[in-house]
């Protein structure tokens, strides 16, 4: 795509930071405006555009939210599932995931922000099994390392969505 590039984040500037927050926040607020559930926000389904704009991509997992949830077949990417959904199903992420909700995304956009702040994946380097009790019990990342006030608040408001208890 011309004028697009993927996101690095270990590569973003720290000037740079808020804007691609605020501009994936509205991309994934408009989204659900229109009744729309992406269920793979992260940093790695984003495009920057040449004129600084993020441009939501991955488009695979998306429901309608005036779809019957029951035909949904979609998966989620492990590092980026909800506290609340590891509470409803205690096999995943054995079990084929219920169709996705807006908290679920939200939550993952509180994560996506985190990651783009941090320069890393959340829960890198864990297995799917120790992510899912951490997760379960209401744990997340350590939003402590945001050193930005503000953001970090943004981040708390968006994981607590999703369940995380912080």
């Amino acid at each position: 795509m011309k004028g697009e590039t993927s996101i690095d984040v270990k590569a973003i500037h720290p000037n740079h930071r808020s804007d691609l927050m605020h501009g994936v926040i509205s991309s994934v607020l408009a989204l659900h405006d229109k009744g729309i559930v992406h269920r793979d926000i992260k940093p790695a389904n984003m495009l920057l555009c040449s004129d600084g704009k993020i441009q939501l991509s991955g488009f695979a997992e998306t429901r309608l939210l005036s779809e019957d949830p029951a035909n949904w077949e979609g998966m989620t990417t492990t590092n980026y599932v909800p506290p609340h959904r590891c509470q409803k199903n205690s096999n995943w992420p054995d079990d084929r995931d219920s169709a996705p909700v807006v908290e679920d995304e939200l939550y993952a956009l509180g994560l996506s922000i985190w990651e783009l702040w941090m320069g890393e994946m959340p829960f890198d380097g864990m297995y799917a099994d120790d992510i899912r009790e951490m997760v379960k019990a209401g744990q997340t990342v350590d939003v402590t390392r945001v050193q930005d006030e503000a953001t970090r608040a943004v981040i708390c408001d968006y994981l607590r969505c999703g369940g995380a208890r912080i």
